[in-house]
């Protein structure tokens, strides 16, 4: 029987406008058995699994129909978002090695502008 985190996963990747093939995928690319994945997706294509909705008119249901095939759009302007949470965004999407080379660019360049100033101010 297929996960309820992954059912609830695929739903949730789907709610927020992703097409199930893409949430199935993106599940199988983070390291989910495919067997798993693809049965938690045949659950969701039940009637039972489905959320019950209002009826749409065609024009409607194609418009829904093509936003779900879409990824979702940014909801927030950047200019909202702090530097802080900007700074935080790049790092979490860099690994280990590049953050430690980066700290130690950092450590060199501030240790060699002190030595600037120290021999500047003592000279």
């Amino acid at each position: 029987m297929a996960d309820v985190e992954l059912t609830g996963g695929l739903r949730n990747a789907m709610e927020r406008g992703y097409s199930l093939n893409r949430a199935i995928q993106s599940f199988i690319n983070a390291g989910y058995n495919p067997q798993d994945v693809q049965a938690a997706a045949a659950l969701l294509s039940q009637p039972s699994a489905l959320p019950l909705v209002h009826p749409q008119s065609s024009s409607e249901s194609e418009t829904s129909l093509s936003k779900l095939s879409q990824p979702p759009q940014p909801s927030a302007s950047p200019s909202k978002f702090s530097l802080t949470d900007k700074v935080k965004s790049i790092l979490e999407g860099m690994d280990r090695g590049t953050k430690i080379l980066i700290a130690g660019i950092i450590i060199i360049l501030v240790l060699t502008l002190g030595a600037i100033f120290y021999l500047l101010l003592a000279g």
